[in-house]
């Protein structure tokens, strides 16, 4: 069984890479439908679990993993900006207030299906106008939910954080050890997809307690 992750978001492969899992990377390109109505927590397991489902229904004996990450600042969700205007837009917004990261983690493997949300309160020290052109203008901002990724630098100097810091990297860790470190991954299988038949694994004993504990 392969583990096949359907993202060709750089920071998501060096999480894995990180982790020392090995896996393909396999682009989803399925179009995002959000549900209607839906929190930001239940949008990124949504948009996390159409990404998988794609690829998936290509490669159902493999595993596949799916993820999405948005911002919610008090109730409005920043996406991927993917233009300057709208990524100064979003930092202006940002800039000296607290918001929370979500990111969704869906893994599908024969007759399983694993979804898990995370979260990161991030806080913004006030930005100055230079300091918010000078970064959209490095380009870094403009593929990344919120405009920023905390992981970077200099984004990394504005900001404070409370949780798993890869939330807001792309891919919580947690969630996507216990999914991918489990007869459902690392063993071959058979069996049909099972829509609803959700199973809730454990990180295993030999990894840091602290990332164990980093997304509940």
């Amino acid at each position: 069984m392969k583990i096949i992750l359907a993202s060709q978001s750089p920071r998501r492969r060096e999480i894995l890479q990180l982790m020392e899992i090995p896996f393909e990377v396999i682009e989803s390109h399925v179009q995002e439908i959000p549900p209607v109505g839906a929190s930001p927590e239940e949008l990124v397991k949504a948009l996390a679990e159409q990404k998988a489902r794609a690829v998936f229904a290509l490669h159902p004996e493999d595993c596949v993993i799916g993820a999405d990450t948005v911002v919610d600042l008090d109730g409005r969700v920043l996406g991927k900006p993917h233009t300057p205007e709208r990524a100064k837009e979003y930092l202006h917004l940002l800039q000296g207030r607290s918001h929370i990261v979500y990111t969704g983690i869906c893994v599908l493997t024969p007759g399983h299906v694993d979804i898990r949300s995370a979260r990161t309160d991030v806080t913004f020290r006030p930005m100055s106008d230079e300091e918010i052109d000078w970064y959209v203008g490095t380009g870094d901002p403009l593929d990344k939910a919120g405009s920023y990724g905390v992981q970077g630098r200099p984004a990394c100097s504005w900001t404070i954080w409370r949780g798993t810091i890869s939330t807001s990297s792309a891919c919580p860790p947690p969630p996507s050890m216990r999914c991918c470190w489990t007869p459902m991954c690392s063993t071959s299988g058979t069996g049909s997809y099972e829509p609803g038949n959700r199973r809730q694994t454990e990180a295993p004993a030999r990894y840091p307690r602290r990332l164990q504990d980093a997304g509940r």
